[in-house]
């Protein structure tokens, strides 16, 4: 998408630390984070956890 992290945090109602923690792995988001990222992203919810849960077990 080419956002900047305080696009994203903006569209997304975040503040910009949140989302720079979140991308460096400092923080996990809670399930409410995830689903306001995934809006301002324009992508369902379900999508993302899918995405998560396939790239975990191709890790396994």
């Amino acid at each position: 998408m080419g956002w900047s992290q305080r696009t994203l945090a903006t569209r997304a109602g975040l503040d910009p630390k949140t989302v720079s923690l979140i991308e460096r792995g400092d923080r996990s988001p809670t399930l409410f984070t995830l689903a306001l990222l995934a809006e301002a992203m324009g992508v369902r919810l379900s999508e993302v956890l899918q995405n998560a849960e396939a790239s975990t077990a191709a890790k396994s």
